[in-house]
């Protein structure tokens, strides 16, 4: 009987040999199988980005581009599948061409009178051809570029809003034009924090103003957006992280913000709330990030989100020059000690 149960306890104990690497096999290809989709599905969404891009940069400049806006059910709707640059872009021109006007910036004659108070240009005639568009930057001298770089904070909000949409397909490329990345990445700083100075000013006076920068993308991203959905017309936007936010309701059609709860003189009322999901693409190396909003509408102030829902911006630039993704939420002190005790220890081993 005994010599029996051993020949049975030796084939059992090959089975299970045998069975616990296909296990672990199985565990593992499950899990690369996961990975894979997942991969697979950011580079679709990588693609279509980039075939978006493609497209736009073929189109007419004046043409404005269409955001890609899905809607899932009635008051819900996904903005995805594009970069925040080309959303960027579409923002500034549907504002150009909302705030269209003629004379924007006029050459003052030699002989007119200079008060101590008017703005001293060093390149007035080139800031004019270029805010006019008879010339783009394409066109001028780096050394230029350098001279006119400091008449930028003269100019008026629409002044820089017209000159970066006529060179909105610019891009410098390379270490010799460290005058022509200068003179945009000043001419961007003034543009979105006037921007967003603009719309609060009345409301947060003492905003920051690297917020005052952040702010003003944010609205150009709705202003694009809300091309696409009509109703309601105001949308719920924050200045600001941490502590220190402020929630404010936005009115892209006006550029008009208000604290009050917003309700519309032809009916509608409400406002369209954003839960950003944005993420880095990590196949441009931390350098863009792909546009995924899930925009709802919100009938009543009780109902929204007391909290911002969208990532962090502040990327560890080593992590982003490694291609790091750095996308997690900003969570509160409080937040973070209620998840953690909800936390329990499992003794159980994931591989």
């Amino acid at each position: 009987m005994a010599c029996f149960a051993g020949c049975v306890a030796e084939p059992m104990e090959g089975v299970r040999s045998y069975i616990r690497p296909l296990k672990k096999q199985l565990k593992r290809g499950g899990t690369a199988m996961f990975a894979a989709r997942k991969r697979k599905t950011e580079e679709e969404e990588v693609q279509d980005a980039n075939e978006a891009m493609v497209t736009a940069d073929t189109e007419e400049p004046e043409k404005l581009m269409d955001i890609p806006v899905e809607k899932l059910s009635a008051g819900k709707w996904r903005v995805h599948g594009m970069y925040e640059e080309q959303g960027l872009k579409a923002g500034l021109r549907r504002l150009d061409k909302e705030w269209e006007a003629r004379g924007l910036f006029s050459k003052r004659a030699s002989s007119s009178p200079k008060t101590p108070t008017a703005p001293h240009f060093v390149c007035e005639g080139l800031l004019a051809d270029l805010v006019s568009g008879d010339r783009g930057l394409n066109d001028v001298h780096k050394s230029d570029v350098s001279s006119a770089q400091g008449d930028l904070v003269h100019l008026t909000t629409r002044h820089l809003l017209r000159l970066r949409v006529n060179n909105l397909d610019f891009a410098p490329q390379g270490d010799d034009n460290a005058a022509m990345h200068a003179f945009m990445q000043k001419l961007d700083k003034l543009l979105f924090s006037q921007l967003g100075q603009m719309s609060i000013a009345s409301l947060f006076p003492d905003t920051d103003s690297s917020d005052l920068f952040r702010l003003g993308k944010d609205l150009t991203f709705v202003s694009a957006v809300a091309a696409n959905i009509a109703h309601p017309s105001w949308w719920v936007c924050w200045t600001g992280y941490g502590e220190g936010k402020q929630r404010f309701y936005f009115h892209p059609e006006n550029f008009a913000a208000s604290l009050d709860f917003p309700h519309d003189r032809d009916g509608w009322s409400g406002v369209l709330e954003i839960d950003d999901s944005s993420r880095q693409c990590h196949h441009s190396r931390g350098k863009h990030w792909i546009l995924d909003w899930t925009v709802s509408a919100v009938m009543h102030e009780s109902e929204l989100c007391g909290e911002r829902l969208a990532p962090s911006r502040d990327v560890n630039d080593a992590a982003a020059g490694a291609g790091g993704v750095a996308i997690a939420p900003r969570l509160g002190v409080v937040t973070l000690k209620r998840i953690i005790s909800n936390m329990h220890q499992t003794d159980t081993d994931l591989w």
